[in-house]
């Protein structure tokens, strides 16, 4: 296919995130996005009347955090951010998007503040809408194919399911010696289900991807070609161990994050190292559900669940799941509106 049609379906793939600021606007105002927040309200509402909490008891306890303990998990959150964007530069290296073919692609610092907006889209806009803008930039900046850039991150999602699954399986089973209570169970069935289906779209997008374009109109020929080209190259054998090193690293971290909020509330008695890195990837699994923006509400209701099943008191876990997301959503929220203000790149 010409590099015409290509640059033609870049352009129709992307348009309607184009005119930024009113791509966003809209966005905001959509009655589905108002749907998510309101579904989100009402899960943190129910953990409050449902529980018969006291509200000014939650914000005692967290004001009593240690802030030096809050600080180091705000540290290590932010710090996997440069591994997050060494990572993508490797699969876009993979594809052929490198500053040595390209030297208008951004570098390390670059790619981290592209990934930064997007996490901040994926935070105030429901569907994981933040991917497609992340291509949409890297297009902006680089002029390279949106659909094998959409490629490429969703083979990073596919491999962060991966390594996640993988952790929380090891952890759970050791955390909790085979016994796993019946909410723990659907989680990793959820998981579970997730990687037969990405294994098996993987599979199909590999053996039937040419049959798949007979049925296609032609003006979506190249962005499949783009998108499946993009996936598939960014699997390349050399680069894996590397891949899945940043990813194991990436998600120990958000491991070690839960770890220092609970220390600032003194409950590293009750949970230990590896219990909290179980919660925290259990809880990261639960984001995948695209049913709220960044998975505010359900990621506080799991976490809560499983900190009271570890017999904390329902006060203090709601107070760890409302600190942690004041990193890891809240954070995101007001720094990424800032970004998203000041950045050139929008």
């Amino acid at each position: 296919m010409g590099s015409a049609d290509s640059s033609a379906a870049d352009e129709s793939a992307d348009e309607t995130i184009a005119q930024d600021r009113s791509w966003l606007a809209h966005r905001l105002r959509d009655p589905r996005t108002l749907l998510s927040f309101g579904l989100a309200l009402a899960i943190i509402v129910f953990l409050f009347r449902g529980f018969n909490l006291d509200p000014a008891a939650v914000w005692a306890t967290m004001r009593h955090a240690n802030l030096g303990y809050f600080a180091l998990g705000f540290a290590v959150y932010y710090g996997a951010f440069i591994l997050r964007g060494l990572r993508w530069q490797t699969l876009l290296a993979n594809v052929g998007f490198s500053k040595a073919k390209n030297p208008a692609m951004p570098g390390v610092g670059g790619l981290v503040e592209i990934i930064y907006l997007s996490w901040f889209i994926n935070c105030v806009v429901p569907a994981k809408l933040g991917d497609a803008y992340r291509g949409f930039l890297l297009k902006q900046a680089a002029g390279v194919s949106f659909p094998r850039t959409i490629g490429t991150i969703l083979a990073e999602r596919i491999i962060d399911l991966f390594v996640l699954f993988g952790l929380l399986v090891v952890s759970g089973l050791l955390t909790l010696q085979g016994h796993l209570p019946d909410m723990i169970n659907g989680v990793l069935i959820f998981g579970g289900v997730l990687i037969v289906g990405l294994v098996s779209g993987l599979i199909a997008l590999r053996v039937l991807g040419d049959r798949v374009l007979d049925f296609l109109p032609a003006r979506f020929r190249s962005i499949f070609v783009g998108f499946q080209s993009g996936m598939l190259l960014s699997f390349r054998r050399r680069s894996l161990p590397l891949l899945v090193g940043f990813t194991g690293i990436i998600w120990l971290m958000e491991g070690l994050r839960l770890y220092w909020v609970v220390q600032s509330l003194d409950q590293g008695h009750l949970i230990s190292l590896p219990v909290v890195i179980f919660i925290a990837l259990a809880s990261s699994l639960i984001t995948t559900i695209p049913a709220t923006p960044g998975g505010v509400g359900l990621v506080e209701g799991a976490v809560v669940s499983v900190l009271v099943l570890f017999k904390v008191d329902l006060t203090t876990a709601i107070s760890i799941a409302l600190l942690d997301r004041l990193i890891n959503y809240w954070s995101i929220v007001i720094g990424g509106l800032i970004v998203y203000l000041i950045s050139r790149r929008k």
